[in-house]
């Protein structure tokens, strides 16, 4: 990096913050939390759109809101909270098992109000911490090794007036599931 510290010479701010989001005043990029040296995406914000090429690893409480993020890759959540407020997140990954989000143990994941969509192959979410999904639609889920389109290992699962839409759409779930 040269220059402005926190931004890329391709002009990208890579500063830590701890929400994210895009609002009609301004498009600010930025990667959310402590950056894994696994990481090697780019991000591009165009049109309200935010892009992220390869997996994101997400280490620390991030809120998504107001906007649409287009994956190429699986996001992973340990040791946080990741939030969808509102927001949409479509999945472009072309590999089989590249779109989803992995939720560890020590994660939790919120979607409210908010869409997932597989993109072309599907998307598949793996939970293992406590997970809220609330008025929110889930579309394209797709089969992944496992079988399921949400496999729930561990944790608190909540489903409540959220929309399947497409796809093959199985919940696999070995530990508190609640669907209203």
């Amino acid at each position: 990096m040269m220059g402005n510290p926190g931004v890329t010479s391709d002009g990208i701010d890579v500063r830590s913050t701890r929400r994210i989001g895009l609002e009609m005043s301004i498009l600010a990029l930025v990667i959310a939390g402590v950056i894994s040296a696994a990481f090697s995406a780019t991000e591009v914000a165009s049109a309200g759109t935010t892009v992220k090429d390869g997996d994101w690893y997400i280490n620390e409480d991030t809120t998504l809101e107001n906007g649409r993020w287009t994956i190429n890759g699986t996001i992973f959540v340990s040791n946080c909270t990741l939030t969808l407020d509102r927001a949409q997140v479509v999945f472009t990954s072309t590999s089989n098992g590249g779109n989803g989000i992995h939720v560890a143990e020590t994660g939790h994941f919120m979607a409210i109000d908010s869409r997932i969509n597989g993109g072309a192959l599907g998307v598949c979410l793996e939970l293992m911490g406590d997970t809220l999904m609330e008025n929110t639609t889930l579309t394209n889920m797709d089969r992944d090794h496992r079988g399921c389109g949400i496999y729930h290992l561990s944790g608190d699962l909540r489903v409540y007036n959220s929309t399947f839409e497409y796809g093959l759409i199985h919940i696999w779930s070995r530990s508190n599931l609640t669907v209203r």
